[in-house]
This record gives C-alpha cells, sequence and structure tokens, in this order.
C-alpha cells in the first residue's frame, strides 16, 4: 500500500513501507536529534521518495508515536547515508516505534 504524505515545503511524496531503505533507517523508527537546531527533538522515520531519506518531526517521542503522527507534513535532508545523519543530526535510535505506519500494508 503506497502512503502519500503532504512536504513542509509543499507537494507531496509517496512512500511504500519497506522494512529498511538504502539509508539503513526503517519506516515508523523514532530517532532523537542531539544536535543542530532541532535539538531535543524527535524525528519519525517515514521512508525514501526520489532517492532523499523523509522523515516528520516532534517534540516528544508521545507525540511520534501516535497515528495522527502519521498526517504531519514531512522534511527531508542531503544527506547521503546513514552515518552522515548520526554525525550531522546526532540522530539517537529509540527503542519505540510508530507501528501504525504499517496498518494499511498488510
Amino acid at each position: 500500500m503506497h502512503q502519500t504524505v503532504d512536504c513542509k515545503s509543499g507537494g507531496s511524496v509517496t512512500f511504500v513501507p519497506i522494512e529498511e531503505d538504502k539509508f539503513g533507517f526503517k519506516p515508523g523508527q523514532l530517532v532523537h536529534f542531539t544536535k543542530s537546531i532541532r535539538n531535543g527533538k524527535v524525528a519519525l522515520i517515514r521512508g525514501v521518495c526520489d532517492g532523499l531519506l523523509w522523515f516528520s518531526v516532534f517534540s516528544s517521542i508521545d507525540e511520534a508515536v501516535k497515528e495522527e503522527a502519521l498526517n504531519v507534513p514531512v522534511d527531508t535532508s542531503s544527506c547521503r547515508v546513514h552515518e552522515e545523519f548520526i554525525r550531522q543530526y546526532g540522530w539517537v535510535i529509540d527503542d519505540r516505534k510508530n507501528l501504525f505506519i504499517y496498518k494499511d500494508t498488510k
């Protein structure tokens, strides 16, 4: 099942949730920003489209695990590999996930 999501910059992107993308992240994974302007926030990994990793940003894990989190517009970054996201943003992967991302894909 495809999921179409609005972008923060306008327009929309469409994902097919898969278990792992080329960046080494999985749709539904939650990561903490520990660096950059988003320090202290949480990203919900949505997927890859047009060769870019797309994610939504939240103030807390509690917001990011809700079904409503899937309606939040997505953003992207110019990073090219897993390690670059970790270095540039200080991403730390959380044990929790947003399981609603796979709700309509089974």
